[in-house]
């Protein structure tokens, strides 16, 4: 913690700096000579605070939020409260899902050996709970679609049995009657389509989408990305959730 503070405590001074240089010699740009030398000093100047950042952030993990001109004093409590339970709980749950976006990690050996026994342990148990939990909701789902289908079924039958009809509507009915007999004899009483399955997937995937785009303030195609790459525990952790809920 003491190291990432002095990280974080250096790229403010150095931006500070840098900040002073362009002020300095924001006139110095009158004569050739002089203002190639200007950008020579400011380039060195950039590239000093980049190679600070990248240090920092490949060492310790120090991100943009950690980094603020106008808060002194928010550094030390951003700092102070990098483990929150809140920040525990979120890295405790894409750890044993095996999501794992990288925004919130250990950095000390402690830290990551105790990830790595929490790991072991937890992933079986997530995955026996996820494998439960996905075989409850695929019953659901496989129910509700044979109870569609059987109302479905029921309804043609009493249209098909009316006489306020014409032929012609009859005729359609019977028609879609003989498809659904022919469907329930490929599918049976436990299975159910690759089309079902592909839209409750959209469906559940657009619903994400739709709550992270407005709480998060992305794009619909941002938070659909998003939401796609959570659920199949891919995790790139190029867009991670920044409010509490």
């Amino acid at each position: 913690m003491a190291q990432k503070k002095d990280h974080c405590q250096r790229i403010h001074d150095m931006i500070l700096d840098y900040i002073d240089l362009l002020w300095k010699n924001r006139k110095q740009t009158t004569m050739a000579g002089t203002k190639k030398q200007w950008q020579a000093q400011l380039n060195k100047g950039l590239l000093n605070i980049t190679n600070v950042l990248y240090a920092a952030y490949t060492t310790d993990y120090v991100s943009y939020s950690l980094i603020d001109l106008n808060e002194t004093d928010g550094l030390n409590k951003l700092l102070e409260n990098a483990w929150t339970l809140k920040s525990a709980a979120f890295f405790s749950t894409t750890t044993i899902v095996t999501i794992g976006y990288g925004n919130v990690v250990p950095a000390t050996a402690h830290g990551r050996l105790l990830c790595i026994l929490f790991a072991l342990f937890g992933c079986p148990l997530a995955i026996i709970t996820v494998g439960d939990l996905g075989k409850f909701l695929s019953e659901l789902v496989v129910h509700c679609y044979n109870k569609g289908w059987k109302l479905k079924k029921a309804v043609i039958e009493y249209m098909a049995e009316t006489s306020y009809f014409s032929d012609k509507t009859i005729q359609n009915w019977d028609s879609d009657l003989l498809s659904l007999h022919y469907e329930d004899l490929i599918l049976g009483e436990g299975d159910i389509s690759a089309s079902v399955v592909i839209s409750v997937f959209l469906i559940y995937n657009t619903i994400g989408a739709v709550v992270f785009k407005i709480t998060e303030g992305w794009t619909f195609m941002d938070s659909f990305y998003f939401c796609f790459i959570s659920i199949t525990t891919v995790g790139f952790g190029d867009f991670v959730p920044k409010h509490d809920p």
